[in-house]
């Protein structure tokens, strides 16, 4: 990734956040889909490394476990967040990236980019690399070759840096149909609106957020 695109993704990560970012509605009934990204207190973070925590405060069978990484932190639900909190835990960063790509043609399950269970979309970022347009711009979506859910005909332009508007975001969660469950994991696709004859090569940055 050139150090462009990164400036670019540095910029983008502080303007997106009070974007106002299409969400889909979920039914009144709906259980709680908060999430909340918690650390451990520094001095057991620094001493553990990455290791496995429970919640021994629930009466749930099992009690819900989390792993956290090298830096003592995880995504925790908001039902065990007061446990971990009165523990010394504090809330961590919120802002993540996957990434994909080059694409030449349209991705398949094999490249496409993996968004986990409960993310939020934030910000889409495209970097074109071989001097070419894409022709009709750019389709983003979940459901393969066809599919738009996310961005229709966004503009990519010859060695274009660029990142999709909270505007142009048609979507940004997405729960499991006709179900009250909280968002799940999909792969994110990307295709040409039109076609890929012009010969133009992507990648493609998502910044994401837990809820």
């Amino acid at each position: 990734m050139t150090s462009r695109l990164l400036k670019l993704l540095a910029a983008a990560a502080l303007v997106l956040a009070p974007i106002a970012i299409p969400v889909p509605s979920f039914a009144a009934t709906s259980p709680s889909l908060q999430q909340i990204v918690l650390c451990a207190p520094q001095s057991v973070a620094a001493a553990s490394g990455p290791r496995r925590v429970v919640n021994t405060s629930s009466t749930a069978s099992p009690q819900p476990s989390y792993n956290l990484n090298a830096q003592g932190c995880a995504v925790f639900k908001s039902t065990d967040a007061g446990f971990f909190l009165s523990q010394g835990y504090v809330q961590g960063p919120n802002l993540f990236t996957a990434f994909g790509g080059p694409y030449t043609a349209q991705a398949t399950a094999a490249n496409a980019i993996p968004l986990p269970a409960g993310a939020l979309i934030m910000g889409i970022c495209i970097q074109e690399t071989t001097g070419n347009a894409i022709t009709g711009g750019l389709d983003i979506g979940i459901a393969g070759s066809s599919d738009a859910t996310i961005a229709s005909a966004f503009a990519v332009a010859a060695n274009a840096v660029t990142c999709v508007p909270g505007s142009a975001l048609l979507a940004g969660a997405f729960p499991v149909s006709g179900a009250v469950t909280g968002p799940v994991a999909k792969l994110i696709y990307v295709n040409a609106h039109t076609n890929w004859t012009d010969g133009a090569s992507i990648v493609v940055t998502v910044l994401y957020s837990y809820f």
